[in-house]
């Protein structure tokens, strides 16, 4: 497994990886190929960040805090440092109300791409001659 980082407006991977906080060589949490499936799966920038937050709040929700000692170990902050990120993430994401045909222009415009279906409905489509 490989990780690196170098510029977030040049790479996918890493813009992911700046979005999640996963950029300190000396604190690795994903591999490149883990991004690369998060990208490959979520399909955009913004969905693999949210991917790679979903699977660093699986990772580190499975480790149970430890104390031996004067020394302990404990995760509960980064589960909910990424569970924060996550929601965070999401309400970037939240969709925005469309309507279309709202304008002429716009209505004209959908009715003449070439690439979009044509209705089978149209006006005077039940009248018998």
């Amino acid at each position: 497994m490989t990780w690196t980082y170098t510029d977030p407006s040049s790479s996918d991977r890493d813009a992911v990886r700046f979005s999640i906080g996963d950029t300190d060589f000396d604190d690795q949490q994903l591999s490149n190929e883990e991004l690369d499936f998060c990208l490959s799966e979520g399909g955009s920038v913004k969905s693999g960040a949210l991917l790679a937050c979903e699977a660093l709040v699986a990772k580190y929700s499975r480790l149970v805090s430890q104390s031996t000692g004067a020394i302990s170990v404990s995760y509960e902050q980064r589960v909910a440092h990424y569970q924060q990120l996550l929601s965070t993430l999401k309400g970037k994401m939240a969709a925005v109300p469309w309507a279309g045909g709202t304008s002429i222009a716009d209505k004209t415009a959908r009715q003449d791409d070439e690439d979009r279906p044509k209705s089978v409905f149209a006006a005077g489509g039940m009248d018998h001659p």
